[in-house]
């Protein structure tokens, strides 16, 4: 008998150790009974208080699975994986009811099988007393392995009396290696679970931590693993739903059987993530979804929600340094723009001069005359520039009073009228009449509004809607929108549109000081100019002007 068992018990532990799936080693764990017995089929049940699964296998190769619900297993009655011999009697009506309903089936008005106990020191046998039913002998074994999990050993034969005294005990005393055998596969089955849980987690870090990957990536490729750590991961597929974008994993299918998390940022609900399972492949003999997937699950979530939060922190990062590095390069270019005028001025002043002495004295209806009126307004337009460059630096001051901006806006258009019809360009106004007067430069406020009257029309070569509107603001401001139905401007240009001599249009057409000195002349008037533009959508231009003393 001793051998008997030695051998037996390397065949159990074997099987637990070598990596087999849990459905091969509870068939492995029947056929070596079958081989130690004069047994004609072996069911095993497994499950929890809440489930019971039967795997049955029968000579010569016929192995079924099928769930049992609703078993209503006596718990109490096993310690340390023995039943306690007090219950024996309750647990012998348990197993005789169980029988009947489960594994015999009895139909409505058959004979119900009745089972005779016999107990030995170590264990319990039943046998059948109704001769009608094919198997007469049961031995069964019942044992607990963890705190969730037990099991049932049920060893059938055909004869009457199959089992001896040296059968009951043989068996008996392979209680414990069964229960250590189910034990080191179920925690194998755990650690196969929990680093197939550490990796993915891993895997969203590393994920997460690329510093170039947008956020629709990062989503995109955790989704992708996610499947990898789940019970089944053949049949198990992922979608991530946040902010309206939707993220699966490949060859996504969605059923019932689902598992979801929902991804919330700062007690405020940004998505979801759901685990799908194949219905048709899922195996009914264990557990949908691990507790620990459950888990792992609401962890990724969290981990979702943070990586959310983290990356529009970095992009708001990115704009602020992008805004400074902007201002700092307005601020460069403004000293500069200031040197640059003031080492002009002088020599343009002495073209401009002598220009104009030789002018006064030269035959008006000579070639020379003309060439020297060229020369005058090219030195007149460099003054200007020059004047344009100061402007945008700051170097020449404004000079305030209190002005009417609706009556500057008017004074604007008249010049602009006639131009905007012939471009097929209909204006708008409206202009609040309410308006306040603001402390500043006429001169320098009538500039900046027909600059960007005069851009508009540029932006509309096809005609379009001009509107020109007022308003005041809560915060001790008044703004002035200057609207358009034009081309619009690309994102990646906006970033660009103040800095001097930058231009999209063609040479004769623009030196690129316009925006900037309109640009120049709000700053100093210690306003701002905020600009929305959409390609092919228009421009909208808004210049906020200080209107209280305070403010100014």
């Amino acid at each position: 008998m001793v051998k008997r068992i030695c051998e037996i018990s390397n065949r159990i532990l074997r099987c637990a150790s070598s990596g087999l799936t849990r459905l091969d080693f509870i068939r492995n764990v029947a056929a070596t009974f079958l081989d130690f017995s004069s047994a004609n089929n072996i069911i095993i049940l497994l499950g929890d208080p809440d489930r019971l699964n039967s795997f049955e296998f029968k000579l010569p190769d016929d192995f079924t699975i099928k769930p049992i619900l609703h078993s209503n297993f006596p718990v109490e009655y096993f310690s340390d994986s023995m039943i306690i011999k007090d219950y024996v009697d309750d647990f012998s009506s348990w197993v005789e009811e169980f029988f009947n309903c489960y594994i015999l089936k009895s139909k409505k008005n058959s004979p119900l099988i009745k089972l005779q106990t016999i107990q030995t020191d170590d264990a319990v046998c039943f046998y059948n007393l109704n001769i009608d039913n094919q198997y007469r002998s049961y031995y069964i074994i019942p044992f607990v392995f963890d705190e969730q999990n037990y099991a049932f050993l049920i060893i059938k034969a055909t004869e009457s009396l199959a089992f001896t005294k040296a059968d009951l005990s043989f068996f008996s005393k392979l209680v414990q290696v069964l229960s250590d055998g189910f034990s080191h596969q179920f925690a194998q089955d755990a650690l196969k679970e929990r680093v197939k849980e550490l990796t993915c987690l891993y895997q969203i870090t590393q994920i997460a931590n690329r510093p170039n990957y947008t956020i629709s990536q990062i989503m995109q490729r955790i989704v992708e693993i996610i499947p990898y750590a789940m019970q089944y991961p053949e049949i198990a597929y992922a979608k991530i739903f946040i902010d309206d974008d939707y993220y699966h994993s490949r060859n996504f299918q969605e059923s019932k059987i689902r598992l979801s998390s929902v991804i919330s940022s700062k007690y405020e609900q940004r998505g979801i993530l759901e685990v799908f399972y194949t219905e048709k492949e899922l195996p009914k003999y264990c557990k949908i979804f691990l507790p620990e997937e459950e888990n792992l699950i609401e962890t990724i979530s969290k981990q979702l929600a943070l990586i959310i939060e983290r990356k529009q922190i970095e992009i708001i990062n990115n704009k602020l340094q992008e805004q400074l590095r902007h201002a700092d390069r307005l601020a460069t270019i403004g000293q500069l723009s200031a040197g640059i005028a003031h080492e002009m001025n002088e020599p343009l002043g002495t073209i401009l001069g002598f220009a104009q002495l030789i002018e006064q004295n030269v035959d008006t209806s000579s070639e020379t005359f003309s060439d020297i009126r060229r020369i005058v307004n090219a030195a007149l337009h460099g003054r200007e520039v020059v004047r344009k460059l100061l402007l945008f630096s700051r170097q020449m001051p404004p000079k305030k009073g209190k002005i009417d901006i609706n009556h500057i806006i008017e004074n604007g258009l008249y010049f602009l009228e006639s131009r905007s019809a012939k471009s097929g360009i209909e204006i708008i106004r409206k202009l609040d009449p309410n308006l306040p007067n603001i402390d500043a430069d006429t001169n320098q406020i009538h500039q900046v509004l027909v600059n960007l009257i005069v851009n508009a029309i540029h932006s509309m070569p096809e005609g379009g809607l001009l509107t020109l509107s007022t308003k005041i603001n809560n915060d001790g401001t008044i703004s002035i929108f200057v609207k358009d139905t034009g081309i619009g401007i690309p994102e990646e240009i906006q970033q660009k549109i103040f800095i001097p001599f930058f231009t999209t249009k063609d040479i004769d057409q623009g030196t690129g000081l316009g925006l900037p000195v309109v640009h120049g002349i709000v700053t100093s008037h210690h306003g701002r100019i905020i600009v929305k533009s959409k390609v092919n959508a228009g421009s909208i231009f808004e210049v906020r002007l200080p209107y209280t003393q305070s403010q100014s």
